[in-house]
This record gives structure tokens, sequence and C-alpha cells, in this order.
């Protein structure tokens, strides 16, 4: 709690011993700056409270109600001799995507007469959760932990839980070339090679700094990019207990209008939300705008969309369904800003059908746990998947990536779901220690009820005597 300006943390049994009359008491550990993201959210609050004592020099003493969330004992280990006073742990939803808040961060503390090992305690949980993961990491960004814990508000730690600490990186630097009032720059860093699968991201401050700590050695493209401005980019390598130096400096780009236009489907009945993504000639994502579907005055579906401004150029656009692997047919294809009538039209008016994929191991036959599906449709944009599995359940998770970002996720055997028939489908399949494959449409298998499938065996890297497969577009 904060005594007079002062954080101070309280024994195991709730006390705190100060060395003279407080006039200020805050309770740090209240649960009321967890309210709005449970709020946000659905989350139930305890009623349950904890009370902690304070003795206020000759007053009589002061008790003040808080609520206790989690509390997990920790068993601990790693490479290298750490300072417990130095590590901190939060709770964070397993799954990663934007419909969840890692809950406030909490200090560690050491083992005492009221608990045997490392302990941690949380401000009130939810009662019941999904699935949560329990992350243990130090002030400098060179250590991380993690394990799945359940999402129990109890008032006494159970069995420890085991974290193994391990060496981690830092990358750290400024943006250059864009002023406080252009906005934050987005930064993202993406794993290559043996840290594939890792991501972070973050935004820039008002002098241009960013700071991505606790990333797995290997090498990593780190991009950043703002509204206006061209995205920087480059590769670098991060090693355990160093922080990484890096600038990457923003070019503005030539501003030429605004790009309008209005997507309307074959069927007229699809109803799933859109993402409507503005590339550049290189297919680099220069925006993304989403958008529902209403109704304009002759009663017909459509769902609009504007980027104001557009940058000059050769510009293209794909959409995304959030609910199926639709395509589009834009109309121009290519185009230059100013460009205020874009007629974007969805190919959903024929049959359509679920495309499964299977990835295993050629010589265990045993099924991945995670991969990457990149995937062109009808020689459009290629779009990408990240395959992994859902930690309770273990069923089949797909998340759509694009820009340095996840944008969508879906559970179940199908990565492309309500593909229309006819649809020309590219792809290629990509998991770390394995040689990539690469095929289209004939690979897969048709079901009399025009559901696709395939089971796709790799091989270890370098036991093929093929090169190395590229993505659909080559790179």
């Amino acid at each position: 709690m904060r005594v007079d300006g002062r954080e101070l943390v309280s024994d195991a049994a709730g006390e705190l011993a100060l060395d003279g009359p407080a006039r200020a008491l805050e309770a740090l550990d209240d649960a009321r700056n967890a309210q709005e993201v449970a709020t946000r959210h659905g989350l139930r609050q305890r009623s349950e409270r904890a009370v902690a004592r304070v003795e206020l020099g000759d007053a009589p003493p002061a008790e003040l109600a808080l609520e206790v969330g989690p509390t997990y004992a920790l068993a601990l280990a790693a490479p290298i001799v750490f300072d417990l006073a130095r590590l901190e742990a939060r709770l964070r939803p397993e799954v990663d995507l934007a419909d969840g808040e890692p809950w406030p961060l909490a200090p560690l503390r050491a083992a005492d007469a009221t608990h045997a090992a490392p302990w941690v305690r949380f401000a009130a949980a939810p009662r019941e959760a999904e699935a949560w993961r329990l992350e243990v990491r130090d002030d400098a960004g060179y250590l991380l932990g993690s394990a799945p814990v359940p999402g129990r508000a109890d008032d006494a730690p159970g069995a420890p839980v085991a974290v193994t600490l391990l060496r981690t990186g830092t990358v750290a630097g400024h943006v250059l070339g864009a002023r406080a009032e252009d906005g934050a720059a987005l930064v993202t860093l993406e794993g290559l090679d043996a840290a594939r699968g890792e991501k972070g991201w973050t935004l820039s401050a008002a002098d241009g700094a960013f700071r991505l700590p606790w990333l797995a050695p290997g090498r990593y493209r780190l991009v950043a990019g703002a509204e206006g401005f061209r995205r920087a980019e480059l590769v670098l390598e991060v090693e355990p207990g160093v922080t990484h130096r890096a600038e990457l400096e923003l070019v503005p780009l030539e501003l030429a209008g605004p790009v309008r236009g209005e997507v309307r489907s074959e069927s007229g009945a699809l109803d799933e939300q859109l993402l409507v993504f503005l590339l550049g000639e290189a297919g680099d994502v220069l925006g993304v705008f989403p958008t529902s579907w209403t109704t304009d005055e002759d009663g017909a579906r459509v769902a609009r969309f504007e980027f104001d401004p557009a940058p000059a150029g050769a510009l293209t656009l794909d959409v995304v369904s959030l609910g199926s692997a639709v395509t589009a047919r834009v109309e121009p294809a290519r185009f230059h800003a100013p460009e205020e009538r874009l007629a974007v039209t969805l190919l959903d008016g024929g049959p359509r059908a679920d495309w499964a994929l299977d990835v295993r191991d050629a010589a265990s036959d045993a099924a991945l746990d995670a991969f990457d599906l990149n995937v062109r449709l009808d020689g459009g944009p290629v779009r990408t998947w990240r395959a992994d599995r859902d930690p309770e359940s273990g069923a089949r998770r797909w998340t759509l990536l694009a820009g340095g970002l996840r944008w969508n996720r879906h559970a179940g055997p199908a990565a492309l779901r309500g593909v229309p028939e006819g649809t020309l489908v590219e792809w290629s399949v990509a998991a770390e220690g394995y040689a990539e494959r690469r095929g289209d449409a004939d690979a897969f298998d048709t079901a009399p009820d025009g559901a696709r499938r395939l089971v796709l065996r790799l091989e270890p890297a370098g036991a093929l005597s093929q090169p190395p497969a590229k993505r659909p577009d080559g790179r």
C-alpha cells in the first residue's frame, strides 16, 4: 500500500510496520484498479475480502479491506543467478489477441513463516477463467518464464507452480523521421528461422523511443510504420542478456488523396465483419479499415470503406471476411489515389466448402502443433494464417496475420472456410525444423459433400532434395 506517498509491502500476515504516524493511506492491492478491465470483459469480481491491519502511531489500529485474487507459490529455476527482488509477475489470458488484458504486475515475495516458497499475490481476478498463464520476468528484459495456471483465487498458495526462467534479450532504439504531432509509430517484431513464431509490438514514445524486452534469442525482422510514412525495416540478431540498439528512419509518403469504395457480395447474404487492407506495390500493408454491412437507399447490402489520405503510387486492395475465405474482385484491380468509386465484389455466389489441413511429421506421423500457412486465392495477395492448439482442449486454432499483427482467430480443422467453388488456391506451409512445402488445389482430396482435406507430411529441414519452398508470391 502507499502510506504518505511511500509504497510499502506488508508481510504474509498482512501487517505493515510504520516508523511514525501516517496521514494518508491507499490500498494498492485493491481490485479497483482492475474494475474497468473486469467490466469490459464480463469478468466476475470476488466478494471475499482480506484485511490489512495498519498501526497508526498512538492511534487505534486501522483496518483496510482488500480484495484478494489468485495467490501462487513458485518453484523457480534459471540458468543464471537472479535477484528475487527484481522479478515481477502478471496473469494474462492464454489467448494473446486483443480480447483480453493482462492482470496488473505484482512483485514476487520471498518465502517466510507463512509461505514455504517464493510467492506472488494478485488483485481480485475472475472466479472462473478458461485459461490463464502466469508470466514471471525481470525488470531488465533478460529473464522470462511462464506456466499455465487455473484462474483460481485462493487466499493461500497451493502446490508451487514450476516456472523455468529462460535468458532473453531486448531490442531498444528510436524511430526517426516522424514528429511528435505525427502520432506514435507502430513497431513490430517477427521471429525468423529458429525464432519463428516469436512476435512483439509496441508504440513509440513522443521522442520516438521504443523498447521490446524479453525476446527469445534468434533473428528477427523489426518494422516501424506510421500513418503518412513509408515503413522501415531491418533484420537483427537478438542475443541473451544483451540490449540491441536499433534506429529506424521513416520517410514521408507523398499523399495523393482519398481512396473510397463499397463492398458488395454476389449472394447479397454475406453478413460477416470485413477487414479492408490497402496494399502498396510490394504488398506491404498501408492501412486497415474494419467495416460492417449496412443497407443502402435501394435496400442492397453494402460495406463502405475509406482511406483518407492515401499515398501516391500503385495501390491494391484485399478484403478479408472474418467468417470465411471468400475472395474479392476489385474494379479497378490496380489504381492510384485519389480514387473514390472503387467497386469490390465478394465472390460468394456459388457453392462454398471448407478446406481442412492436417500437418504431420513424416517420420512419426505425429500432428504438428504449430506452423504457418500462406495462401494466395485467385492470384490475389498472399494471406497468412498461424496454426496452433488451444492449451486446454487441444483444438486446432487459426490466426490471421497481416502487417505484423494478429487480426482474427477461429478454431476447427478448416484453415480456409467457405471457399467458393472454382477458386484458384496456391499454398505453402512452413514449420520450425521442417522443409517448407507448397502446392495448389489439386493436392486436396474432395469429399462427396464438397469439403476438401489435405494430410501433409513434412520432412525435417535438409531432408528434401528440392530447394526450400517460397511463399506463393515468391518471397
